[in-house]
């Protein structure tokens, strides 16, 4: 298997380039871990990069990534006219972990997080 590259997404709680256009959603269940969008499961995967989005502090997938307006969510990960248009060639993930500063705060540390993630990623790319 040829070698595939990597971006990683980073969204924050605080207004930047890729939160300014999401807005609170409803929580929902967290599943936490590594989470493919595009492709499809069972279509043909034909990719050459992987695009892995890691929420921010006091946040969740995927919230971080859905805009609504007028009563209409996009989720700009997955919506097919947005990310995979432009980047046609990438496979999207999410990573999801625990970001909760407050409420049932993390135990484990950010390296914890770190290594488990990037564990994650190398048994999807086997």
């Amino acid at each position: 298997m040829p070698p595939r590259g990597m971006l990683l997404i980073h969204g924050v709680a605080s207004a930047n380039l890729l939160t300014a256009v999401t807005v609170a959603a409803p929580p929902t269940e967290q599943r936490l871990g590594l989470h493919k969008l595009v492709p499809a499961e069972g279509t043909t995967d034909t990719t050459t990069l992987d695009v892995i989005a890691i929420h921010g502090l006091d946040t969740e997938s995927p919230r971080t990534w859905i805009y609504e307006k007028n009563g209409t969510q996009v989720h700009w990960l997955r919506d097919s006219d947005i990310l995979p248009a432009a980047i046609p060639e990438a496979r999207i993930y999410t990573y999801d972990w625990n970001a909760k500063v407050f409420d049932h705060a993390p135990v484990q540390t950010l390296l914890g997080h770190a290594d488990n993630s990037l564990g994650q990623v190398a048994a999807e790319r086997v």
